[in-house]
């Protein structure tokens, strides 16, 4: 059976199931957030803020100790969020994304 028969059999065209080119870009597109910590004991306010880059990859800005602060990379925001959100018992917390999700931890 020729590959054009066995297309027309199967409703699929060749182009649709055969290999294709391999994409040498990440998809695009960033996301920033801030993170706003309330802490029932101590000093409340924006900790950090930070960027979601289109494969995934999060950098965080930690905003004290002022000027200067520090930076942190993580494989994702989950990551992230898993180490820095969660752990820290008593204090409420808020991201805030460009668009205006909000997200409460």
């Amino acid at each position: 059976m020729t590959e054009q028969a066995t297309a027309a059999r199967w409703d699929v065209s060749p182009a649709d199931i055969g290999p294709k080119p391999v994409q040498r870009k990440a998809p695009e597109g960033m996301r920033t957030f801030t993170l706003y910590r309330r802490n029932s004991n101590g000093p409340s306010g924006v900790v950090l803020e930070g960027v979601i880059f289109s494969t995934g990859k999060t950098i965080v800005h930690w905003l004290t100790p002022a000027p200067q602060g520090s930076l942190n990379i993580f494989e994702n925001f989950q990551h992230f969020r898993n180490i820095h959100v969660r752990g820290h018992d008593g204090m409420e917390a808020v991201v805030t994304f460009g668009d205006g999700e909000q997200i409460r931890i």
